[in-house]
Parts: structure tokens; C-alpha cells; sequence
């Protein structure tokens, strides 16, 4: 399948290999005019000497353009953290599960190693340095990872890299895990930048598994890079704004308006809410009723609506009200809420908390 059928777009479950329930996914929901550009390449190569190729003339470019970005941050680095904490070296395994070192810019504490051993860092762990978390954020500590590629560890386009530990706890408990190691992994790829860093690893595997058995389409591959480009560029103005406020001692501004909310309630299913911002762990809606503090937990619907699609994106949560105020908006309430499966949890910050690097 090249393109993204209604039915590939469904939010329906169907059982995997392994009699599991499997979620589909949208992983790329984007408007009816940009759909009819950006279809998913695979990662498979007719051939790999060509591709290899194909690779080196897409790395070496990006690296002549990134090369003063690269030198600058390197230095803005030695200055924060000390010349011999710029640059990351882990361990990471590759294509036909052979071992390699990944090099990226130096963005947690030392303490953090211990802690991601055999997991991924946990949200809002606060183990970042000093230019750490915008570094992450952007996902501009990545760029090193340019060398990696130019090396031969790595492609511009394949699976996210792994360690060792991780794989084999997935591998125990995914179906088709393994698929990922018959392709080199990829500086940058589908579920990198569409899926949010907590989306669940058996959703992952989902598509990776897909992609690796589907053939290599090289212009959807210098669209999707291009896209993935303007994507960071886009999000290095977003912090740079975000710090700027944040130095001038001024408010920061609430989110805009993300959507509707309905509460699965009998005598609350008629209450019109509007979602004014969302987080990664609560939630502000505004109403024409009071919810009164710690009243819940209520089963929600968070509805969104996309420019030029007619096709309005759905999550569902529970949630619990921590605070009830009034003000101009009329009713506001904050509210810690939960998603109800890992497919939630990944609609929840792709179309509503917007934590994906291409939205």
C-alpha cells in the first residue's frame, strides 16, 4: 500500500500475528492537499550499493549547510558544560543487529545514564543541562548524527536507533520487533518525527515492521526530509519565542483554541465545553455551568477539527476536576485527566498537546 487508504486511516483494532489486538494508527493526518503529496517511502532498498550512494548525496550537502550550526552549538556547549561533555557516545545496535556508537550532542546530566540504562528518558525527569531541553526540543542534538550517516552506520531515513537492553524487553513482548534490524536505522524516519517520545512501543513497531517490508521511494524521501527540515526549523522559532518570553519576566501566553469536549455523562452530555489548553497532564476547558473541585472522574471526548479537512480527530480520557474559577470566558475548569488506552495516549499528544515534530 502506497498511500494512505480510509481504512489504514481508521482508529479501528485488528489482531496481530501474535492474536493481539493491534491498534490502527493515522500517522500522518495531514490536509487534503498535502496528502496527495507526502506518502510513506519504505525502508527497504532494491540496492543497497545504489542506495548507499543515494544516502551519501543527501548527507554530504546537509552537512556543509548544518556544519556552522553544528560548530556553534559545539562551542555554546564547552562553554556550559566543559569541553569534554559536548559530544554523546552510546551504544546502539544497527542493521543485522551489529553494534555501532551513535554521536549526538551531550544534552542530560551524568546521573542520567543510570536511569536510561534500559528505558527511555522519563517525561519531565529535569536531568537536562543548561541548553539541554531546547537542544531536545528542536531535536537539533541530533544533528551529529549527520556523521553517522556519512559513515555507514546509519541512513537518512530508517527506524530510530536502540540500545541493546531495550531491544531485547521488546522484542519479548512485541510481534515483529526484530523486522527493524533488516534495514539500518535512520536519522530521521516516520514514527521519529510523527509520533510523539511516549507514543507506545508496540504502536512503533507497528509501522516500523511496515515500512521495513515496503520498497524504498526516493522522491517521497526527499520530501519527507525536506518536510522533517522545515518541521525543526519551524520548532527552533517556536523556542526561541518561548525562551524570550520566558527571559523578559512576561506572562506566557495560554495555548489557542484546540477543540471541543464532551463529557460521557447522562445529565452532562448537553454541557457545550470548549478545550482552551491542554498538557501533557492536565487539561483547561471552558464552560457555561460550574463543575465544582474534585468532582470526577468524568469520561471525556476531546473532539479537533483540521483546516481543509473535513475529518475531525477524536481521544478519550477520564479525568478528575482539580480547580473551578470564573472569568471573562465565563466557567474554567482544570483537570487532571488520564487516556484510557496507549492509542489514546498518542492521539491525545499528536492532536491535541501537539508534542510531534511534523504535525
Amino acid at each position: 500500500m502506497n498511500h494512505f487508504s480510509p481504512t489504514a486511516r481508521r482508529d479501528a483494532l485488528r489482531a496481530g500475528p501474535d492474536g493481539a489486538a493491534v491498534p490502527r494508527i493515522d500517522p500522518f493526518p495531514l490536509a487534503p492537499s498535502r496528502r496527495r503529496l507526502v506518502r510513506m517511502s519504505g525502508y527497504r532498498p532494491d540496492s543497497p550499493g545504489l542506495y548507499r550512494a543515494w544516502n551519501l548525496m543527501l548527507v554530504v550537502p546537509l552537512i556543509v549547510l548544518t556544519l556552522p550550526l553544528i560548530v556553534l552549538i559545539a562551542l555554546a556547549l564547552a562553554i556550559t558544560q566543559g569541553p569534554r561533555n559536548v559530544f554523546y557516545f552510546g551504544p546502539r545496535i544497527g542493521k543485522d543487529q551489529r553494534p555501532f556508537h551513535i554521536l549526538k550532542f551531550k544534552t542530560l546530566r551524568d546521573e542520567a545514564a543510570q536511569v536510561t540504562r534500559d528505558k527511555v528518558l522519563p517525561a519531565n525527569s529535569r536531568m537536562e543541562t543548561v541548553l539541554g531541553k531546547p537542544l531536545r526540543e528542536t531535536r537539533l542534538d541530533e544533528l551529529p548524527q549527520l556523521f553517522n550517516v556519512l559513515k555507514g552506520d546509519m541512513n537518512m531515513l530508517g527506524p530510530r536507533p536502540v540500545r541493546r537492553v531495550i531491544a531485547e524487553q521488546a522484542r519479548a513482548t512485541i510481534a515483529n520487533y526484530d523486522q527493524r534490524f533488516s534495514v539500518k536505522p535512520g536519522l530521521i524516519g516516520y514514527t521519529q518525527a510523527l509520533m510523539p517520545h511516549g507514543a507506545d512501543k508496540a504502536i512503533r513497531a507497528r509501522v516500523n515492521a511496515m515500512l521495513c517490508r515496503r520498497r524504498v521511494d526516493l522522491i517521497q524521501e526527499v520530501v519527507f526530509v525536506a518536510l522533517t527540515g522545515l518541521a525543526v526549523l519551524g520548532w527552533v522559532g517556536k523556542v526561541a519565542v518561548r525562551r524570550m518570553v520566558a527571559l523578559s519576566g512576561r506572562p506566557a501566553r495560554s495555548a489557542p483554541h484546540r477543540g471541543e469536549v464532551r463529557i460521557e455523562a447522562p445529565d452532562l452530555a448537553d454541557l457545550p465545553l470548549r478545550l482552551a489548553h491542554i498538557t501533557d497532564e492536565s487539561l483547561r476547558i471552558v464552560g457555561n455551568r460550574p463543575l465544582p473541585a474534585g468532582s470526577g472522574p468524568y469520561a471525556l471526548v476531546l473532539r479537533r477539527g483540521y483546516w481543509l479537512d473535513n475529518r475531525a480527530r477524536t481521544a478519550r480520557c477520564t479525568a478528575v476536576v482539580l480547580a473551578s474559577e470564573t472569568d471573562d470566558e465565563g466557567y474554567c475548569y482544570t483537570l487532571r485527566y488520564s487516556p484510557t488506552t496507549p492509542l489514546q495516549k498518542y492521539l491525545i499528544e499528536r492532536h491535541f498537546v501537539g508534542s510531534v515534530l511534523v504535525a
